[in-house]
């Protein structure tokens, strides 16, 4: 071949594709970078989580990005350095080769956004990862930080790495396995018809997703939110018609089932939304939140119709508490959400009659003389981090170990279901059936027939080789 003709050849030959902030630097910034730097953790007040604000300086003043400069643009030389005071990600292993070239390269291109929305989250424009494949056989049980039971009560499942798994309530035995999941799977919640399977969760600090299982054929779901921390809690209305959500960034959304659109979003707590729950009716939609308050917002459109704040109080005798609501669930048989967290007590309250009762700013002294529709049972100095709920009945789940089921009144009554040891993250009931079930953090799975003190137990991590 001669040099003209082989010149040619070069001329004409496709060179490296321009790297892609959307496919091939989103992603990085979103596993190594966005823990510590993002709108509410800016270390060095420097964000990243959307674009907007990746381009914008930090405590150093220098600019982030120059725009085919990459020894002049900061973020670049933090990545690069070898002075362990400055080099980022900090006090973390640094950034592969092949990662601080692809940013070198993308600066040295001018630093080109190619999505939409540059006010975006990372997390919403980042292509969708496939999860990895869960372990054939674990080589560890996993803490169980969710249960639910099928319509049927035949089935209950649970929590895995990167999956759910489906259990038969008799014997304990395990019968399905879907993947493609989060890696931490934080709540489940089945359709009122037991055809679909809401799951939620993702990686702290780094991502989540809320979906849901199709179980005529085990297909998963596009993801309804994609979030840069975890999903916490999700809930099915009572029709299966809607899909609510709340996620640690402090958000409750309600998501339209038959075509994934979101009807509204609010983000009200001032920190994680532990957990979201509709009433019997689908008239409500209540959050719990680590920020000490409840929140209860019209289902319809997301308007706030009260926060209740009894989890936090002043009394005479000590000083302010704060306490986390971990836990809330509204009852079947009834208007009553029932919710708890820190601090020993289960409170059982009414929606309309709290509101009614706490009234506005002008009406506080007559408040205090008329008796609180609030009714709080003591459970000691547990920490409540679940709670179900079934016609007549609550049950608890917590730091304790101790299941417990609770009959509101005054004072209430507290009756012990079973002690399992280790902290319980997670509690599913099923009336028709009679059972309740608990999941640990040792990775067990107790289910109980109301009434019997011996559960049925086991390890619910296939393949786990035990002594």
């Amino acid at each position: 071949m001669s040099w003209l003709v082989f010149s040619l050849y070069l001329l004409a030959s496709p060179g490296p594709e321009e790297v892609s902030f959307r496919s091939d630097l989103a992603p990085i910034l979103l596993r190594r970078c966005i823990g510590c730097h993002r709108d509410e953790r800016r270390q060095g007040r420097y964000a990243l989580d959307v674009f907007e604000r990746l381009r914008e300086p930090g405590a150093s003043g220098e600019a982030p990005i120059v725009p085919g400069e990459p020894s002049s643009s900061e973020l670049y030389r933090r990545v690069v350095t070898d002075d362990p005071d400055h080099r980022m990600p900090k006090d973390d292993h640094p950034l592969l080769a092949s990662e601080i070239a692809l940013l070198k390269r993308w600066i040295k291109e001018g630093a080109r956004y190619d999505a939409d929305d540059a006010s975006a989250p990372l997390a919403a424009i980042a292509p969708v990862q496939a999860e990895p494949e869960p372990p054939e056989a674990y080589p560890a049980a996993l803490p169980i930080l969710a249960l639910a039971f099928s319509p049927d009560g035949r089935e209950l499942a649970s929590s895995g790495y990167h999956e759910v798994l489906f259990w038969d309530t008799e014997t304990g035995g395990l019968i399905d396995r879907v993947s493609d999941l989060p890696q931490q799977v934080h709540d489940l919640d089945y359709d009122a018809e037991g055809l679909k399977l809401a799951v939620c969760g993702g990686r702290p600090g780094v991502s989540g997703r809320a979906l849901w299982v199709d179980l005529m054929d085990g297909s998963v779901s596009a993801p309804l939110m994609r979030l840069e921390d975890v999903a916490l809690a999700v809930a099915f209305d009572p029709a299966g018609e809607r899909l609510a959500v709340s996620a640690a960034e402090g958000s409750v959304s309600v998501y339209r089932v038959l075509d994934g659109a979101r009807l509204w979003r609010q983000a009200l707590h001032s920190s994680w939304a532990n957990e979201v729950a509709f009433d019997r009716e689908g008239r409500w939609v209540a959050s719990a939140g680590r920020d000490h308050v409840v929140k209860v917002y019209r289902a319809e459109d997301g308007e706030l119709f009260t926060t209740y704040t009894g989890h936090t109080q002043t009394l005479p005798d000590r000083p302010m508490y704060r306490h986390e609501v971990e836990a809330a669930a509204f009852r079947p048989d009834g208007p009553w959400l029932v919710t708890a967290g820190e601090g020993g007590e289960v409170h059982a309250w009414d929606p309309v009659a709290f509101k009614a009762f706490d009234g506005t700013a002008a009406q506080m002294e007559t408040r205090f003389k008329v008796a609180s529709p609030v009714v709080k049972v003591s459970i000691g100095k547990d920490r409540t981090l679940d709670l179900a709920t079934a016609p007549g009945r609550i049950f608890a789940g917590g730091t304790s170990g101790i299941l417990r089921e609770i009959i509101p009144g005054d004072p209430g009554e507290v009756r012990e279901v079973g002690r399992l040891g280790e902290w319980i993250y997670a509690v599913a009931v099923h009336a028709p059936t009679n059972r309740v079930a608990a999941g640990t953090f040792d990775g067990r799975i107790a289910v109980w027939t109301i009434g019997d003190e011996t559960p049925r137990e086991w390890i619910a991590a296939p393949g786990l080789r035990t002594k």
